[in-house]
C-alpha cells in the first residue's frame, strides 16, 4: 500500500495471507522425498510416491470428490442424451459451439480482467473458489465437445480420428505406457533428465511420447480387438479369456 494510505480489515486480511503464500516453501524433507521419487532405486522411489499419494488422498474427498462427482453426473447426462455420440443434429451442434465458447471465453477473458485489475487478489486467484469458474468451464467443455461432434459428422479429419480412436481403444494400455516411457526419460534408471529439461523441451517429450502412443496403437489394433492390457482387464473381469481378434 502507498504510505498514508488505510487498509480495511479485509485488505489486511488479504494482505497476510498472501505474505504467508509468498513466505511458503516445502520443506527439506518434501524436497528429499520429491528428489527421491526420481533419483532413488525403483524400491525408494516407490516409497517416496506412496507418500506423495498418500497425502494427495488425504485431502480428496474434501476438496476433489464432488467436484469429480459433479463432472460424472454430466457426463452420464450428455452420454444418455446423445450428445457425446453424435447423435444430435448438425445445427444443435454449430449453435452449442458458437454459444458455449462465446459464453465461455467472455467468462474466462471477465476471469483475467479482474485478476489483473485487482492486482491479483486472492479471490480472483483461488482456482474453484471464483464464482464463474464452473460456469465457464461448464461452457468452454460444451463448446470444444460440440467441434469434435462437427467434425465426426462432416467426416473431416479422417486420419486424425482414426489415430486418436485407436488411442482411446488402448486407454489403460497407453496410460501404463506413458508411465514407462516417463520412468525411462526421467528416472534415474533412464536417462535421468528430472529437473533438467527447459519447459521447452519437455513439450517435445510429450510429443514424442504422443507419436509412440499413436503409432503403437494403430499397429496393435491390425487384427486384434483389445490392447494388451484391455484384454487381461476383461479377461479378469468376466473370469475367461476375452476374444483376441477382431471377429
Amino acid at each position: 500500500a502507498d504510505a498514508g494510505q488505510t487498509l480495511s480489515a479485509e485488505e489486511h486480511a488479504t494482505l497476510e495471507v498472501w505474505q504467508g503464500l509468498r513466505a511458503f516453501h516445502p520443506s527439506p524433507e518434501d524436497l528429499a522425498n520429491e528428489a527421491l521419487s526420481f533419483q532413488g532405486s525403483y524400491g525408494q522411489s516407490f516409497a517416496a510416491n506412496a507418500r506423495i499419494v498418500a497425502d494427495l488422498y488425504a485431502v480428496y474427498p474434501l476438496f476433489l470428490f464432488w467436484d469429480a462427482f459433479a463432472c460424472m453426473l454430466l457426463g452420464m447426462a450428455l452420454y444418455k442424451t446423445g450428445f457425446l455420440q453424435g447423435q444430435r443434429s448438425l445445427r444443435f451442434y454449430q449453435r452449442t459451439a458458437v454459444a458455449g465458447l462465446a459464453a465461455g471465453l467472455a467468462i474466462n477473458a471477465f476471469e483475467v480482467t479482474m485478476k489483473t485489475s485487482s492486482g491479483f487478489a486472492l479471490p480472483w486467484t483461488s482456482g474453484a473458489s471464483v464464482f464463474t469458474n464452473d460456469i465457464g468451464r461448464v461452457c468452454t467443455a460444451l463448446g470444444y465437445a460440440s467441434l469434435v461432434a462437427i467434425v465426426c459428422l462432416r467426416g473431416w479429419l479422417a486420419p486424425v480420428r482414426r489415430a486418436l480412436a485407436a488411442v482411446g481403444r488402448l486407454a489403460l494400455t497407453n496410460y501404463i505406457l506413458q508411465s514407462v516411457m516417463g520412468l525411462i526419460v526421467f528416472h534415474a534408471i533412464g536417462f535421468g533428465l528430472w529437473n533438467e529439461l527447459p519447459r521447452h523441451q519437455l513439450y517435445l517429450v510429450v510429443l514424442v511420447e504422443w507419436a509412440v502412443a499413436i503409432a503403437f496403437s494403430l499397429y496393435w489394433l491390425r487384427g486384434r480387438r483389445f490392447g494388451p492390457l484391455e484384454w487381461l482387464w476383461r479377461t479378469l473381469t468376466y473370469g475367461r479369456l476375452a476374444p483376441r481378434g477382431n471377429a
